[in-house]
């Protein structure tokens, strides 16, 4: 299943600009540790929408698994942040947002960092098909 994140952002941004501006400025930590190859220990703290200097969404910081449960915000808007989660989610498992392919045994599928909708990776994904 291949999910277009940059899609599901955009329609949040235009159904509920406040839980996009949120999910914006909220800073959050994330953290994965683990072993593979060596042990690690990585904790990183970003928004789960980041964007460049000219206001354009960059970058998505989604995991559930990853999460830290402890966000830096007052107890009154907690609330509404998870509101906001949980926004973006719905729209996340809306099926306009993804692509489910069942590959076969031994299919690698490559997605470059500089893809930003699920439509250049379908186009992508075509291209080297041929």
């Amino acid at each position: 299943m291949l999910v277009d994140g940059f899609y599901a952002a955009n329609i949040l941004k235009e159904k509920s600009p406040g839980a996009y501006d949120l999910l914006s400025t909220t800073a959050m930590n994330f953290r994965d540790i683990g072993s593979d190859f060596k042990d690690f220990d990585k904790l990183n703290r970003t928004s789960i929408f980041v964007h460049d200097v000219h206001g354009d969404l960059k970058k998505i910081s989604w995991s559930h698994f990853a999460r830290d449960p402890h966000i830096d915000l007052p107890l009154e808007k907690i609330e509404e942040f998870y509101y906001a989660m949980k926004e973006y989610e719905d729209i996340l498992n809306d099926d306009k947002s993804y692509i489910k392919h069942k590959m076969k045994p031994g299919t690698v599928l490559q997605v470059p960092n500089t893809i930003n909708t699920l439509n250049d990776c379908l186009l992508h994904k075509s291209i080297q098909a041929n």
